[in-house]
């Protein structure tokens, strides 16, 4: 299994979460695991970066940390210097994958929707409303356990995760699906 985790939060800032959970994941010693970190300041390095697509297709899971919102319907992806609309995203460049979404409102289907016509995952798991740090780290160390190291499905590894925290966390984490 691979993952690939793309910090866009501010370095200035302490609670990267993208940072956080590659340490974390990177714990465990003596597994086969995969697990890289790329950070990302500006739009145009972002967007350079994913278009390599024989790159981004050694991993299963990319996961997007960084901040997001929602304004008159249009969702955007927000990195330090620049924010990203969903069809500004290189087409395809997420074919096949499991996206990860760790910025607040990107689950919902105002970028959603538009973020997987443009880049084609086979699925999509975010947040719907705001989520803490906290939240957002406990959430996702808790699906890719499950998925890295216990060998889960996707869908089961989020289904197990948010059963047992929703009573305990906030964001509303969804899945999407790419439709057939």
């Amino acid at each position: 299994m691979s993952l690939l985790i793309l910090e866009c939060v501010p370095k200035k800032w302490k609670a990267r979460e993208g940072l956080a959970l590659y340490h974390f994941l990177k714990m465990p010693v003596g597994t086969d695991i995969d697990v890289k970190l790329v950070e990302f300041r500006t739009k145009t390095e972002f967007l350079k970066f994913l278009s390599n697509k024989s790159y981004l297709n050694r991993f299963q899971f990319v996961h997007l940390s960084g901040h997001g919102s929602i304004h008159k319907h249009v969702g955007v992806f927000e990195l330090p210097y620049g924010d990203v609309l969903p069809q500004e995203f290189p087409k395809g460049c997420f074919e096949g994958q499991c996206i990860t979404l760790s910025a607040c409102e990107l689950g919902k289907s105002d970028f959603s929707g538009p973020f997987i016509q443009q880049t084609l995952p086979e699925f999509v798991i975010g947040p719907s409303r705001d989520v803490t740090f906290d939240d957002a780290i406990i959430f996702w160390v808790n699906f890719y356990f499950f998925v890295l190291y216990r060998d889960f499905k996707a869908t089961t590894a989020f289904d197990k995760t948010r059963g047992f925290l929703a009573p305990h966390i906030k964001g509303g984490f969804s899945y999407w699906k790419m439709e057939e």
